[in-house]
């Protein structure tokens, strides 16, 4: 999996500067991409449009902030996010249910 998935699923409030691309080498962001494919559970979707990248999406059981169990993959885009980003509202929209937060973050989780 492309190193620079990991870096634009970073989400950068409004006026803060974005890090250096070198922060996805630390060992918490790497959990989400090292070995990938070689987990049994891990899975991964690539958007395209005219043959060109615009989103990606994957899957794997870690434990990361969004973990909820050793069942349940964690979403990289939705399982946990801050609480100031837009996408927080659509995750609420789209049927994502809030399973616990903290001072800046939402625990999420969408039961089938």
């Amino acid at each position: 999996m492309p190193d620079n998935f990991l870096y634009e699923a970073i989400f950068i409030p409004e006026g803060i500067e974005p890090p250096p691309k070198t922060i996805i080498t630390s060992p918490e962001l790497q959990i989400y991409v090292e070995r990938f494919g070689e987990l049994k559970d891990d899975r991964g979707l690539v958007a395209e449009v005219d043959g060109k990248v615009v989103g990606a999406v994957w899957v794997r059981i870690m434990n990361d902030y969004g973990h909820i169990d050793n069942e349940t993959p964690s979403l990289a885009i939705s399982l946990s996010v801050q609480k100031a980003n837009y996408a927080a509202r659509l995750y609420l929209k789209i049927g994502f249910e809030i399973l616990r937060e903290n001072e800046e973050e939402y625990i999420m989780v969408h039961f089938l």
